[in-house]
């Protein structure tokens, strides 16, 4: 089944959608806001790691470059917001993956303002990657 499904791939264009996954209810939010900028994929999350903060992973785009450009929209949307030392703005590789992820590290106790502060900021986010896209018309990038 799988080989059918990679060579379907390989026949028809294929696009980003939107699906339901279940998430810790702390970081929900947060998790929400992420998905709301096109091309974002969360991956992993948690209310309360090891180290008792919260997290979300996500990836964006075929490269670091292309995510750090996006972690680097991020976080200055968040400092635009007053974030300072709430949300740590992270990339980073895992095991043997070919491209790292994103990570929003957090205290539960700012899920609420920091969700928020990305929800206020996804269309000025979204725009500034459609402006920075290499190639790509900005129809494209739009749901």
């Amino acid at each position: 089944m799988m080989e059918n499904q990679a060579e379907a791939a390989k026949l028809h264009k294929q696009v980003l959608i939107k699906v339901n996954a279940e998430c810790d209810e702390g970081v929900a939010p947060v998790v929400i806001a992420l998905n709301e900028i096109h091309g974002v994929i969360t991956s992993d999350s948690c209310q309360e790691g090891v180290y008792g903060e919260a997290y979300v992973y996500f990836s964006y785009g075929k490269s670091w470059k292309e995510l750090g450009t996006l972690l680097n929209e991020i976080a200055s949307c968040l400092r635009e917001n007053d974030f300072c030392c709430e949300c740590l703005v992270r990339l980073e590789w895992l095991g043997d993956n070919d491209c790292p992820y994103g990570k929003l590290v957090f205290d539960i106790s700012h899920m609420g303002n920091l969700a928020s502060a990305i929800q206020n900021s996804t269309s000025k986010i979204n725009r500034r990657m459609c402006e920075l896209a290499d190639g790509k018309e900005c129809t494209e990038l739009r749901s």
